[in-house]
């Protein structure tokens, strides 16, 4: 029943949806505390979604540096055994860190949560993307 419920909203939100506005750009700007929702249906609708969480960079500094011996040697012997074993991750996740921060900044936005729609509209204090397309629709309908 769940499941035929969740394919029943999709549906009328893919209806609601239809037109040009469905090749949508969003790209939300967010922290580990205020998680992103409705990515993936929205993204089900056809439009392009990225989620930059700007506080990657120091989480993953934290979590490296959880339980380090006090010696400042042997501290960064642990630090670097930990960033050698998870390299890639680690790279890939400080690169979508940082490219989310300059992102941020060519935006000028100046709190987060912010999602950018189409880089023409900016929805302040919202993570759920079905309700920020429902205001961006509002908004597009009212500047036509």
């Amino acid at each position: 029943m769940r499941r035929r419920l969740s394919t029943i909203m999709l549906a009328l939100l893919a209806a609601l949806w239809a037109g040009p506005s469905s090749a949508v750009q969003i790209e939300a700007f967010t922290a580990a505390d205020r998680p992103v929702q409705g990515a993936r249906q929205i993204r089900a609708l056809g439009a392009r979604v990225t989620v930059y969480r700007v506080d990657d960079i120091a989480r993953i500094n934290a979590i490296l540096s959880i339980g380090l011996p006090r010696d400042a040697g042997q501290a960064a012997k642990v630090a670097m055994a930990r960033i050698e074993a998870n390299q890639a991750l680690i790279k890939r996740r400080y690169e979508h860190c940082a490219k989310g921060l300059l992102r941020a900044a060519a935006y000028r936005l100046d709190r987060y949560p912010a999602v950018v729609l189409d880089g023409a509209a900016v929805v302040y204090g919202v993570t759920d993307l079905q309700e920020v397309m429902a205001h961006y629709r509002r908004w597009r309908g009212a500047s036509r």
